[in-house]
């Protein structure tokens, strides 16, 4: 061990109470600085809404427009009358010389030839031709056909008990084919009438013969329709 002397421990403890005291300073210092030192509060502060007003100022109306300037009308120019020109003065007219009539002689109209007398048209006259030969009217038809059908009662007028007579005009050409057939007398019944035609207009006749030819003639045939 080493022992130190008086001199040198009394030079550390100065040195020790130097700190000491410095540090006790700045402590010192440091405290009365914050005690005087004070931050200001903040406080928040709300500006006031600004109102804002848009007043709209109304437009000037728009002048009307101006009328356009009245045309000034020109008084219509004066014509100009031209000067007529004077008539030129025209020569008397010179008497023309008389001339006298002098009369024509008038030359007499030739004689007029005689006519010669006209001759009459000659008219031909033509014989007229012979008519065609018609044999005298067949008393029974029926004696003359070689088919000849009987009429069909009609079922209506067998069912009404209807009888009558028919009487017909046949005219028959010159094959001995029926040309007409023609009601002369009626039954008093339409449906026996019609059963007589048709019956009659279905025969097949010899035709009328004129010395030896055939030749178209007319018969009457009567029909009965009697029920038994």
């Amino acid at each position: 061990m080493t022992a130190t002397t008086p001199s040198r421990a009394g030079a550390r403890g100065g040195l020790w109470c130097l700190a000491l005291l410095l540090a006790l300073a700045l402590h010192a210092a440091g405290g009365a600085w914050l005690t005087q030192w004070h931050p200001a509060p903040t406080t928040a502060t709300v500006s006031a809404p600004v109102m804002a007003q848009l007043i709209i100022k109304p437009s000037k109306p728009a002048a009307p427009p101006s009328a356009p300037p009245a045309e000034i009308k020109k008084p219509p120019a004066k014509p100009v009358l031209a000067a007529r020109p004077r008539p030129a003065s025209q020569p008397r007219p010179v008497p023309a010389p008389r001339s006298e009539a002098v009369p024509l002689a008038v030359a007499p109209p030739p004689p007029a030839a005689p006519t010669a007398p006209v001759a009459p048209a000659s008219v031909s006259t033509a014989a007229p031709s012979p008519a065609p030969a018609v044999a005298p009217p067949v008393p029974d038809l029926a004696a003359h056909c070689l088919y000849r059908q009987a009429p069909v009662y009609p079922a209506a007028a067998r069912r009404r008990r209807l009888e009558g007579s028919v009487r017909l005009q046949v005219a028959l050409d010159a094959t001995g084919a029926i040309d007409a057939v023609t009601l002369i007398e009626s039954s008093g019944s339409p449906l026996l009438d019609a059963a007589a035609l048709a019956a009659v207009r279905r025969w097949r006749c010899e035709p009328a013969r004129v010395d030896g030819q055939p030749v178209p003639t007319v018969a009457v045939q009567r029909i009965n329709f009697q029920l038994r």
